[in-house]
């Protein structure tokens, strides 16, 4: 687990002083976290890749999934260029496969072509935007709280169908 959470702290957020904590807690701290979902690459013993899956239950039109994310992807860099992160992406959809998901995610901010050509579609979205103005003015206080089922259900309920 260590080797895990300091490969990931040296290439996601490697000039950090206390990226450490963040990625131990990210690991550790999170309660869907299972270890077996994550897949590693080894080389001469030494863990230099590594995937994660998360595993979520979900309802689309009333129908119930089981829905995967895939994310974390990496190679050290020391080790890129020799197909690490595609062996593990083709290992991790056959194990996605043997346990049955219904639908396949991954989260990915960069490498949309590597992804392309391992036939992963790139969908574009917007969650979420916030006005300018309405930062530099200062309002934001007034643009987040805390919800309020009594007041707030009713529109989550309408945002989530």
């Amino acid at each position: 687990m260590e080797e895990l959470i300091s490969l990931q702290r040296a290439v996601f957020r490697p000039d950090e002083p206390d990226a450490l904590q963040w990625v131990r807690t990210f690991v550790q701290d999170d309660p869907s976290y299972r270890l077996h979902q994550s897949r590693v690459v080894v080389d001469n013993g030494r863990i230099v890749g590594c995937l994660r899956v998360w595993d979520r239950r979900i309802r689309v039109r009333g129908a119930k999934l089981r829905a995967d994310g895939i994310g974390s992807v990496l190679t050290h860099p020391d080790f890129r260029g020799r197909g690490y992160a595609k062996a593990l992406m083709r290992e991790t959809e056959g194990y996605l496969y043997r346990e049955g998901y219904d639908l396949r995610v991954l989260f990915a901010a960069i490498g949309t072509l590597f992804y392309a050509s391992l036939g992963w579609t790139s969908i574009p979205l917007q969650t979420c935007w916030l006005r300018l103005d309405d930062v530099e003015a200062g309002n934001l206080e007034r643009m987040v709280r805390q919800a309020h089922p009594s007041e707030d259900l009713e529109h989550m309920q309408a945002i989530y169908r």
